[in-house]
């Protein structure tokens, strides 16, 4: 199975690609202080969302079924300005880490909410090298985070095998992105590794800044490891053949 890389790999790697960057977001948040404005590009948790099926609802209600308990361990993979964490912490799931590239963003956010919200966690890392424990959290959730990589294959690859080396078996990766099942899922998730199923979803959404846009969530479930996991993981043939069974999509 593919690994992560090291951070001396990891720097190599994404020098020549901005988004991937460490000290371009510094530089972002420096000049522009958007670390002290909150901006969402795919809408939040408590964003209304219209579904495949014309149903309003709150992107919170699609993804609480991936969520699993309230005292659920959540891997924020990338968390940049959203305040879907503290919603999510509002809302009762207590258990957040969340992780960026940027120490400017990350004392802004403690800075912020630190004091109210005392169980949540803010931590650099670079989602193409966790240093997290294999099988550490129930959930991961990235929103646009594999987007900012979505140029730099290496990158990209590596952090989606890190989104399920830190999963527990069974737990959900969960990508909200401007990209449909048939490019997140199975150019990328499923072919960079094995899942048990992909749910996706397909919702209307407004931005914070007030654009209209479309928002593919997508749900993928980590299988346990063993022998035929293996197996699957490391034969493209056979990982193409279980691709249409594996992706369900919902409304």
């Amino acid at each position: 199975m593919s690994s992560g890389l090291s951070d001396e790999q990891v720097e190599e790697k994404r020098n020549a690609y901005t988004f991937s960057s460490d000290r371009f977001w510094n530089q972002y948040y420096e000049k522009t202080q958007a670390s002290v404005e909150r901006f969402d590009w795919y809408g939040t948790w408590d964003t209304e969302v219209q579904t495949d099926g014309s149903k309003s609802v709150m992107l919170g209600e699609l993804l609480r079924p991936y969520m699993g308990a309230q005292e659920s361990s959540i891997l924020m993979l990338g968390c940049g300005r959203s305040t879907m964490p503290e919603q999510m912490y509002r809302d009762g799931f207590e258990n957040i880490v969340n992780v960026d590239v940027s120490d400017k963003l990350l004392d802004s956010l403690r800075l912020q909410l630190g004091a109210e919200m005392p169980k949540m966690r803010w931590m650099k890392e670079d989602a193409a090298a966790l240093s997290f424990s294999t099988a550490s959290f129930d959930v991961v959730v990235e929103k646009g985070t594999l987007d900012a990589l979505q140029e730099n294959e290496p990158l990209l690859k590596a952090a989606v095998h890190e989104a399920r080396r830190t999963l527990k078996p069974g737990g959900y990766f969960v990508s909200i992105t401007d990209l449909p099942a048939s490019v997140r899922v199975v150019e990328q998730l499923q072919w960079y590794e094995y899942w048990d199923v992909c749910h996706t979803h397909q919702a209307n959404v407004r931005s914070s800044a007030g654009e209209e846009r479309i928002a593919h969530v997508h749900a993928c479930r980590r299988s346990e490891d063993g022998l035929w996991t293996w197996l699957r993981s490391h034969s493209r043939p056979m990982r193409s053949f279980f691709f249409q069974r594996a992706v369900t999509r919902g409304s």
